[in-house]
């Protein structure tokens, strides 16, 4: 996404960005559903999501979205030792035991912030540790 403005004076592009960073927990235990994100500050263009599943930290996401796509590069070391895969759909996925998961997909992009998405596979454990960037 282009934030760019021409600079009436001579012509440059000056390129600017408002960004929130963030953090919020999930509990890994809980039933599938959705999870409100607010205190941003502003509606969001697209999210850069930071994860990790504790206690065992073994599975960490890298992931980023907007309202329509999302991707995340995610461990899957206790599936494979020392791989990562890529997840097409989510920008936040846990494995932390074999065949089980939680992704979470970016729903929605609120006035305030976004809304999270939950879906689990097996009983997965634990609490996902988020940390996010929010730009405008």
């Amino acid at each position: 996404m282009d934030f760019g403005v021409i600079n009436e004076t001579d012509g440059n592009k000056i390129v600017a960005a408002v960004t929130f960073i963030g953090s919020f927990n999930r509990d890994n235990t809980v039933a599938n559903g959705t999870q409100a994100v607010v205190g941003v500050g502003f509606k969001p263009s697209y999210i850069f999501f930071f994860s990790a599943t504790s206690p065992t930290s073994v599975s960490g996401t890298f992931g980023f979205a907007n309202i329509t796509t999302g991707r995340a590069l995610f461990s899957n070391h206790v599936n494979s030792a020392d791989t990562f895969n890529l997840d097409d759909d989510s920008p936040l996925r846990t494995v932390n035991v074999a065949a089980t998961t939680n992704e979470g997909d970016l729903t929605s992009l609120d006035a305030d912030g976004f809304t999270i998405t939950w879906a689990k596979v097996g009983a997965p454990t634990g609490t996902t540790l988020c940390r996010f960037m929010a730009v405008k």
